[in-house]
Parts: structure tokens; C-alpha cells; sequence
């Protein structure tokens, strides 16, 4: 059996497709292949009411750590906190509505838009319209509503995260190794990212015949390799991994 992974992260509004196409290559050979999308699986592991709850307790612990956060950061992030109760209540229909369900979300937060939790993004857009959005602006509002999220996460506990990507510049421009290794211990990939994996593993009574791993952004580079290290551990180390 082959497994092929999409690590992540890639855009969740245009999956990539090159998986998908190998395994019906693959299949069409013979062989038996199943495609795990981890980009999509994580994106919804941190975007959850249990994602964020770590979350918050996280980032209430950072800012009570030594070093500091930027007198700045610390006052943003603490507004986050303070509606913590408010971004557990509206998460799961935030996402809901972005993936195309849960239309009547968008009146909702149309109507709402005083109650809403909401980072500086959010609060940019509401105030450049008189805090009056109509229900057809609804979909600009949730996703910047969910940047706000990612800002918060990346300027308090993982500066290496972004919605769509992970640890980029450092891949893209690789001089010295050890910084992208460096990123394998990032916050995201290490409270998140792992826990998936072994629940990927635990799947399977075998070890994978193959595993495969696609890598189409530089973004993608270090879960791929948290992804390879923890198959390794797991498998053992002659099990064969690609990546391309």
C-alpha cells in the first residue's frame, strides 16, 4: 500500500491536485493508494473550539514568560484573550460559513458585527465601513476574522506560521540547514502537526509500502520533513519516503 500526503500548508480554497492525479496513475498500475491531505486536517485541528482553547491557554502562559512580548503585541494579545469565550462561540460557524455551509452565518455576523470578536484586521474593515456591513460582505469579514486568529498565533507563539504556509522564507532561501531544522520544533507543527501524524500511523496495522510526500511550495518543506521524521520513528527507518 502506498500512502501520499499533502503536508502542509497549501491554499484550502484550491487544493492542490497532483496527489490525486498520481494515485490514479498509481491505481491504475496496480497498485493500492490512499491520499491523506494534511493541510486540510490541521487547518481544521487549530481551528476548532479545542484548537483555540490550547491555544489561548498557550498564549495566556507566553505572556507571563520571560522575555517579554513587545509592549504592543502584549495589548493586542491580551484583547484576543479577553475574548476568548467569544471566538470559542463563533469558530466552528466562522469556518463552517467559509467552506460554503452555513449560509444564514452571514446575516449573523452582518447583524452582529458589535458582538464579534475581532483582531485589528477586523476591526480595520468594520470601521471603514461605519460598522455596517450588508450580509454580501459577510465572507470578507470571516476571513479576515480568521487572519486576526493567525495573527495572534504567529506574533505570540510560532512567528513561522501563516494561514497558508509554514516556515516559507526560511525554505525558499535555504543557505544554512539548520534554521529550516530549526522550524521542525515550531509551536504549530509540535502541538498540532505531531499529534495528527501518530493518529495517521496508528491507521495502519503495517508499515506503508510507500510513502509519499508532495512538496509544491516552498511553505510545504518543513511539515513534509516533520512529516518524513515522524514516519521514521514510527516505521523504522528502511521504510522508503519520496518527495516532489
Amino acid at each position: 500500500m502506498i500512502l501520499l500526503i499533502q503536508p502542509p500548508f497549501v491554499q484550502l480554497n484550491a487544493p492542490y491536485p497532483s496527489l490525486y492525479y498520481l494515485r490514479s496513475f498509481l491505481e491504475q498500475q496496480g497498485y493500492t493508494v490512499q491520499v491523506d491531505d494534511h493541510s486540510i486536517t490541521l487547518f481544521h485541528r487549530i481551528f476548532s473550539p479545542s484548537g483555540l482553547e490550547q491555544i489561548f491557554a498557550d498564549g495566556s502562559s507566553r505572556l507571563n514568560r520571560e522575555p517579554r512580548p513587545d509592549p504592543h503585541i502584549e495589548s493586542i494579545a491580551r484583547r484576543y484573550l479577553s475574548q476568548q469565550d467569544l471566538w470559542l462561540a463563533h469558530i466552528d460557524r466562522l469556518i463552517a460559513f467559509l467552506q460554503g455551509r452555513d449560509r444564514e452565518y452571514a446575516h449573523f455576523i452582518a447583524l452582529c458585527n458589535n458582538t464579534l470578536p475581532t483582531g485589528p484586521r477586523a476591526e480595520a474593515l468594520l470601521a471603514a465601513h461605519d460598522y455596517a456591513l450588508l450580509p454580501d460582505q459577510a465572507l470578507l469579514l470571516a476571513s479576515t476574522m480568521l487572519a486576526d486568529l493567525a495573527d495572534f498565533i504567529t506574533a505570540l507563539l510560532d512567528p513561522t506560521f501563516s494561514l497558508v504556509k509554514y516556515a516559507d522564507s526560511l525554505a525558499a532561501s535555504i543557505r544554512d540547514f539548520s534554521r529550516v531544522a530549526s522550524a521542525l520544533d515550531g509551536y504549530i507543527l509540535t502541538t498540532f502537526y505531531r499529534p495528527i501524524l501518530e493518529e495517521t500511523w496508528s491507521r495502519f496495522s503495517h508499515a506503508p509500502d510507500l510513502i509519499g510526500l508532495t512538496i509544491p511550495f516552498p511553505g510545504c518543506l518543513v511539515g513534509a520533513l516533520t512529516a518524513a521524521r515522524s514516519a521514521k520513528a514510527h516505521f523504522g527507518p528502511q521504510l522508503p519516503i519520496v518527495a516532489g
